[in-house]
């Protein structure tokens, strides 16, 4: 079967978006995993927490190069929202880390854990997202 077919190119797009939520998932597990497993096994194994965030790296490279596949697999709108959004979510990036860590140095504000970072820009992310639907409806 042809991808140029609309219904079998939605199909694919879909399988290629459901296999890159599966990697996305499986890094999260692994990131839960390296944060929290020393916990579990105690200080005394570096090793084990090394294998860990090893598998977690690994495992995020694997779902970046689903994310791309799954790009690749999108039709022409629905890649210009999805890239629109990854522009929006690097510029807030960019001029909040910034901003952040200028007024971090005025002691303007305290540390802040940075696994705000990436909550924040899922966020921001899914926001931008939903907004090109929503405009290219």
């Amino acid at each position: 079967m042809s991808t140029d077919n609309p219904p079998t190119r939605y199909r694919h797009a879909g399988r290629e978006t459901v296999t890159m939520i599966l990697w996305g998932l499986g890094w999260v597990a692994g990131v839960a995993l390296a944060r929290f497993g020393p916990a579990l096994w105690g200080a005394q194994h570096p090793i084990a927490s090394a294998a860990a965030i090893v598998v977690s790296v690994g495992i995020g490279i694997g779902w970046i190069l689903a994310f791309r596949r799954m790009l690749r697999a999108l039709d022409d709108l629905d890649r210009k929202i999805m890239l629109d959004a990854l522009g929006i979510t690097v510029g807030v990036t960019l001029i909040v880390s910034v901003a952040y860590a200028a007024a971090l140095h005025a002691a303007l504000i305290s540390p802040v854990d940075i696994a705000v970072l990436p909550a924040g820009l899922g966020v921001v992310f899914v926001a931008s997202f939903l907004l090109g639907k929503i405009r290219y409806r």
